[in-house]
């Protein structure tokens, strides 16, 4: 456990931020005001964009832990509220592909850049809670295999499948992949596809 805040505390904080802002942009959308303060109140978002001045340095990996948790639950919250509220899937994806096309363009000129901007910018737990590896590469197609699912535990929660979170990772990162002409598939919950 580290004792000081280092390049990756900086880099985690950046993914939960990111899925914090998906889940805004979602309750934008969907939820009156009255919706988001009750999600508010149950799950406090992060305050600042700068993780020195919210962090407890005394307990960096519990409390990026804790960050974490909180981001995923809401996230898992919010969808079975809209769910429930006759809000369509199809709909909510719409926002997160929205969502995915706001950010910059960066340099990607091969599937293996476009698969590292996934592990900059997707959370899946701190990197002790999860494997993520490419398990097939060729000139049109990478395939990459999550082993250790951390998002099911926070839909499950909320009597949904894991399959309605990555089908929302899925319109998100297409979103963000619309501008490089790339494609992202969800082959099964574990497995993904970038290609093409």
């Amino acid at each position: 456990m580290s004792a000081f805040l280092a390049p990756i505390h900086f880099w985690m904080y950046d993914k939960i931020l990111i899925a914090q802002k998906l889940t805004f942009a979602v309750e934008e959308k969907f939820l009156n005001k009255e919706e988001r303060d009750e999600a508010e109140s149950l799950f406090p978002a992060l305050i600042s964009e700068d993780l020195e001045e919210v962090i407890d340095q005394s307990n960096i990996h519990g409390w990026l832990h804790t960050a974490v948790s909180n981001v995923e639950i809401r996230f898992a919250y919010v969808i079975k509220k809209l769910l429930d509220k006759g809000i369509s899937l199809e709909d909510i994806k719409k926002v997160a592909f929205e969502y995915g096309t706001t950010f910059p363009k960066y340099e990607i000129s091969s599937l293996q850049d476009a698969y590292e901007l996934l592990m900059d910018i997707l959370l899946d737990g701190l990197p002790c809670d999860v494997s993520i590896s490419v398990i097939r590469e060729e000139e049109n197609e990478l395939e990459f295999v999550l082993y250790n699912d951390i998002h099911k535990q926070y839909f499950n929660e909320f009597d949904m499948e894991a399959s309605v979170y990555h089908e929302l990772r899925e319109a998100f990162v297409n979103g963000l992949f619309e501008k490089y002409s790339l494609k992202y598939k969800n082959i099964i919950d574990s497995n993904k596809l970038i290609s093409r």
